[in-house]
């Protein structure tokens, strides 16, 4: 009978603790599961929350040397890809902002992985792809920036010219100098629509420039001004 009665309070007791273990890891559970925000688990979720984006950001991994008007201000990897403010506010009445960010930005919509929502095709500036991903409704504008000064193939035609007239017809017959030249000054600013439009040049360490809003005419001081002071005639 004691026996009986010590097997029946053990087992009770083991039946107990093993509830209390199961309890512990479901508590673990869903504190893995709650750890990330369930706000965050789309492209527009992630970037207009700036405590995550803060937590998730990475470093970066060189420096930026300034453009011609000098050394730009200082934006962290987070502010740079930041969407908020009047701008964004902006950018959502726009017809861009109904497309979705995956048409634009190709990548994977709704999850909380970073890896996974920048993975397969993502594009980080969309119009480094304009015919693609701008000329289906911009196909005029994208025709004539193709050998506008601002893009880099009207520039190389620039220097080309320059460089003793009609001496050199293509940009790549030019001196290995000029070549090099061009690729450590020029190219820095000359680039894409986006370049000027919605984020600040590279040169000056990019970033959104007024929350993902498209602006008509890029702000001089945060945008022109880095690639046009010092040789603002060139």
């Amino acid at each position: 009978m004691k026996q009986s009665t010590y097997f029946l309070i053990f087992s009770i007791i083991a039946f107990a603790f093993s509830l209390s273990i199961s309890s512990c890891k479901d508590d673990d559970d869903n504190n893995d599961n709650n750890s990330i925000p369930t706000d965050v688990a789309s492209c527009e979720g992630c970037h207009t929350n700036y405590e995550y984006l803060q937590e998730v950001y990475s470093p970066d991994t060189s420096v930026v040397s300034g453009g011609c008007g000098g050394d730009a201000p200082h934006y962290e990897p987070y502010d740079r890809v930041y969407m908020g403010g009047s701008g964004y506010e902006e950018f959502q009445t726009s017809s861009h902002y109904g497309m979705g960010c995956t048409a634009c930005h190709n990548g994977v919509d709704n999850t909380s992985d970073k890896a996974e929502a920048h993975s397969g095709d993502f594009i980080a500036h969309p119009s480094d792809a304009a015919v693609e991903k701008c000329g289906t409704c911009h196909n005029n504008t994208v025709e004539k920036f193709q050998t506008s000064i601002h893009n880099g193939t009207g520039q190389m035609r620039k220097v080309a010219m320059r460089n003793g007239g009609s001496s050199y017809e293509d940009f790549a017959d030019l001196p290995q100098h000029q070549l090099d030249g061009y690729s450590q000054n020029c190219a820095t600013c000359h680039a894409d629509c986006g370049t000027c439009h919605v984020v600040r040049p590279p040169v000056k360490g990019g970033g959104l420039a007024d929350g993902h809003n498209f602006i008509k005419t890029p702000d001089m001081i945060n945008v022109c001004v880095g690639c046009h002071v010092s040789r603002g005639g060139h």
